[in-house]
């Protein structure tokens, strides 16, 4: 049976939240969105993860950064998209269950946030907003 991974355990913890999931549905993707993926959306990745020694060995607890990259054509769906994914996140203490797999994080909290417009990226003209949340987690699986 394979590990939780912290970054997909956050995904679930955004996706089922009621107003998130009122605004993204279930729009964050692992790696990339696919073409044609319709606006607000977040894609997700892994950035880092770093096992915890003691004297005694590894222990259980591992830490790693997470970075959700958020991407929308009205800026203030997407800023506000951002601090309600922020709120739900920073400073959390939680255990999350998929299937008969679970993950306790011990830490989670916003490390880094940048906000920025990109050039046009699809092809129709319109402005693409961009907001990436680089989050830190200290997590034990179960």
């Amino acid at each position: 049976m394979a590990a939780l991974r912290p970054e997909t355990a956050i995904r679930k913890l955004i996706v089922d939240d009621a107003t998130l999931g009122a605004t993204l549905g279930t729009r964050v993707y692992p790696g990339a969105a696919p073409q044609g993926a319709d606006y607000p959306l977040g894609v997700f990745e892994r950035d880092a993860t770093t096992p915890h020694h003691h004297m005694g060995g590894v222990s259980t607890l591992k830490y790693a950064r997470a970075t959700f990259t958020w991407y929308g054509d009205n800026p203030t769906t997407l800023y506000t998209m951002g601090e309600d994914v922020e709120a739900l996140l920073d400073g959390g203490r939680m255990t999350v269950t998929i299937g008969a797999d679970s993950i306790t994080f011990d830490t989670l909290h916003l490390e880094s946030q940048q906000d920025q417009m990109l050039a046009q990226q699809d092809g129709t003209g319109r402005a693409v907003y961009q907001i990436m949340q680089t989050y830190f987690v200290a997590y034990q699986n179960s």
